[in-house]
């Protein structure tokens, strides 16, 4: 089952299921599915704010989120 993964000001940046590792982004229209492995990372910049995603195991996700630097 997809659940949202926030950024650290709470903002729904992705959704994803860390049993299968799939995560679906959806900005502008436009979606992206992926499959992370274990130890497997995505991040994602938008609006100011750099969130990396990391599959930890089949139970969880670890997410970094802080400002993007210019």
């Amino acid at each position: 089952m997809l659940v949202p993964i926030k950024d650290y000001m709470e903002h729904v940046v992705c959704y994803g299921d860390a049993q299968t590792g799939e995560v679906e982004n959806k900005y502008k229209k436009q979606t992206t599915r992926m499959k992370l492995p274990i130890g497997g990372s995505l991040n994602i910049v938008r609006d100011g704010t750099e969130t990396e995603i990391i599959r930890v195991s089949v139970t969880k996700f670890e997410v970094h989120s802080y400002p993007a630097v210019a």
